[in-house]
């Protein structure tokens, strides 16, 4: 099953690699529709949901950061960062806007890690130091109403809190759909292709140039019909689930359909049926 939700290109990458399976499990209609493209109609493309919006058990830091955003006023939007790439300039400027915002804040670093015994990339090190200056700035304001998560925190559990995302370039974008307003922002670096990866794929997500997302967050009004105008229906026909996971969490769903193909005698297609039959008793 495809990790990464923003890569609805894969099918046709590794098309070859992936006819070499019995049964090839999809997170939501995007991906199916593209690995039937991809591959060709048939029974052994399965939908089963999203794994990573499970809920899972949580204990220590990750439960006491939960209950901070639990605490969070609800009769102000909550915005959530969660670069993958930032640079010192973006922070700054967006830093210059978000500490005196009249809402919720939300700051979300993803964890940059190597394999043991290698050395940090370059561009890695620069991240960490911008990151973890973002911290400590946030942290020395004593704000109330920013909260900054540990970084190996599911990003997805924070998500019934949020109404709206801003990222750049990350697939995160794409599992935040259902909830609320996803933002993808250019990346730090001109040179780089694609700044609008993800959005070109997924309708549902505004791209929005630098310049222009600190003058909406600048402006209460726009922010508040940015927000208000985008309301986020329960499913969306590209990135939400057809399953919802409220029925049967979609890992056990994957596990079920796995485990029906294995019975002896039993048809994929017929599995897999029996299993959507099942969750929604």
């Amino acid at each position: 099953m495809l990790h990464d939700l923003g890569d609805v290109d894969v099918y046709q990458r590794e098309k070859m690699r992936l006819q070499e399976f019995n049964a090839l499990l999809v997170p939501n209609p995007l991906h199916a529709a593209r690995a039937r493209a991809a591959l060709g109609s048939g029974e052994n493309i399965i939908e089963v949901g999203w794994p990573k919006l499970d809920t899972v058990p949580m204990s220590g830091e990750h439960a006491a950061t939960l209950a901070l955003v639990r605490r969070l006023p609800r009769d102000v939007p909550t915005i959530m960062y969660a670069p993958n790439c930032p640079g010192e300039e973006e922070w700054d400027n967006l830093w210059a806007v978000l500490r005196n915002l009249p809402v919720n804040i939300i700051i979300k670093n993803a964890t940059y890690e190597v394999g043991s015994g290698e050395s940090l990339p370059l561009h890695y090190e620069r991240i960490i130091q911008t990151i973890d200056r973002m911290e400590c700035e946030v942290r020395q304001s004593r704000k109330e109403n920013i909260v900054v998560t540990p970084r190996d925190l599911n990003i997805c559990v924070l998500f019934p809190f949020v109404s709206m995302l801003i990222s750049a370039k990350s697939s995160v974008l794409a599992e935040f759909v259902p909830f609320g307003v996803s933002v993808e922002t250019d990346v730090p670096w001109p040179p780089e292709l694609h700044s609008a990866l993800i959005s070109r794929d997924y309708t549902d997500i505004v791209f929005m140039k630098k310049e222009e997302l600190y003058e909406v967050l600048s402006a209460p009004d726009r922010l508040r019909r940015l927000i208000g105008n985008r309301i986020i229906p329960l499913q969306q026909p590209e990135a939400a689930c057809r399953y919802p996971n409220e029925m049967m969490l979609a890992g056990q769903r994957a596990a079920e359909v796995i485990n029906s193909y294995l019975t002896p005698g039993l048809p994929l297609g017929r599995a897999w049926r029996r299993v959507y039959a099942a969750a929604r008793v």
